[in-house]
């Protein structure tokens, strides 16, 4: 049994770490606080399921899942990362510190990697939310089952990645360089918006945010298949 290990344990990353540990996975939880401030959350995954410190969870995991905000990369047991494979999830707020991610000049992923080389960087599951990301999964073969991008430079890590996200619930759909991931990040076509059934609600939320962290609201999800991924990937403005 594989342990997946989670470096940031908000929101996202406690959607993220239920599916995981639904999937079959062994899971390790951390963050900025010490672990048994995350007693009542491993409680709830389970039997499967634990905490540790950020340094802990890097040398313990076969594979990382970054959930942090980018102000705390470099919080980050980057020493204990090398050589890992890390899924970045997080997203970069446009608050005009990355112009060139935010012009889409140049992915986050590839900042990321370029900036914390030796890390075999995966680019994925960053456009969905919390709010709808438990919503989603499906097993084989349910006509319901949704797909999303996967993104690396990393042959066998974008492989490895891929089929834990499948058995995870979800289709895949594997571009081959983090520089393609520009096509599903915020404000494209396929970023978060099109896996939701009731869209209009988080418009109506992300307008009274005011600049502030919370958690969206839930969603009971709408599927995207493999073929409107594919078509939606395709439309974002080169």
């Amino acid at each position: 049994m594989k342990t997946i290990g989670i470096i940031g344990a908000g929101a996202m990353g406690f959607a993220e770490a239920r599916v995981i540990v639904a999937a079959g996975y062994k899971v390790i939880l951390s963050g900025s606080r010490a672990p048994e401030f995350l007693k009542e959350k491993v409680a709830m995954l389970g039997a499967n399921a634990s905490a540790d410190t950020p340094e802990g969870t890097a040398t313990k995991s076969d594979i990382l899942l970054i959930a942090l905000p980018y102000e705390y990369f470099d919080t980050m047991p980057l020493a204990k990362m090398q050589g890992k494979i890390a899924i970045l999830v997080s997203n970069h707020i446009y608050d005009g510190s990355l112009p060139e991610v935010e012009n889409k000049s140049v992915s986050f992923a590839t900042v990321i990697a370029k900036k914390y080389p030796g890390i075999r960087w995966v680019r994925a599951l960053n456009n969905l939310n919390s709010g709808v990301f438990t919503s989603l999964p499906r097993k084989k073969g349910d006509p319901e089952r949704s797909a999303v991008p996967v993104a690396s430079d990393d042959e066998k890590a974008l492989a490895e990645v891929s089929d834990l996200i499948q058995n995870m619930g979800f289709d895949t759909v594997e571009l081959n360089t983090l520089k393609d991931s520009l096509q599903f990040e915020p404000m494209t076509p396929a970023f978060g918006l099109p896996y939701l059934r009731y869209p209009e609600k988080l418009q109506e939320w992300l307008a009274g945010l005011n600049g502030r962290r919370e958690v969206p609201p839930f969603d009971p999800g709408r599927t995207v298949t493999i073929k409107e991924l594919k078509e939606l990937l395709s439309q974002w403005n080169k």
